[in-house]
């Protein structure tokens, strides 16, 4: 019985340290706080996306997301469906040689746990024009805070 747990010790000992090991590439913004003991600490907005077979964030740090005017959920969105699809546009175009054939596809509104309360974000997917039948499973979103302004995109994977 000793054997058996000295062995998954050293199983789990030698896991960890593998696993502490490993560093994330510097394109990937760093790892969201988690939860502990309940509370939850603060974080930054990550949407993933594909385009090409090649995985991407899209990211919004929380002090970028602070620092825009804050927007109370009561009033109208304080940007325009416009000028959301264009700020997506001109991130997609660093990445996609066919922007034109992408086309508006969501809007969302979301929440960040900020020093003294909600902060709002908004992410803006657009999504290819298929023809009849075929598959494509590529997307592109982007974060932006409440004023319009976009996060950062960061390329995951070799």
């Amino acid at each position: 019985m000793k054997k058996h747990v000295l062995l998954l010790g050293v199983g789990v000992s030698s896991f960890t340290a593998i696993l502490l090991a490993q560093s994330l590439p510097t394109t990937v913004p760093s790892k969201p706080h988690l939860l502990f003991a309940g509370v939850q600490h603060f974080e930054d907005a990550r949407r993933v996306f594909t385009i090409q077979g090649k995985e991407y964030v899209s990211f919004l740090r929380l002090s970028a997301a602070e620092s825009a005017k804050a927007w109370d959920p009561s009033l109208p969105i304080p940007i325009s469906l416009e000028h959301a699809e264009e700020a997506a546009r001109l991130e997609l175009r660093k990445l996609a040689d066919d922007e034109i054939l992408w086309r508006f596809s969501e809007l969302s509104i979301a929440r960040l746990t900020g020093k003294n309360a909600y902060v709002w974000y908004f992410a803006v997917t657009l999504k290819p024009v298929t023809a009849p039948g075929e598959k494509r499973s590529d997307s592109f979103t982007l974060v932006m805070d409440s004023n319009g302004k976009p996060g950062g995109i960061g390329r995951l994977g070799p």
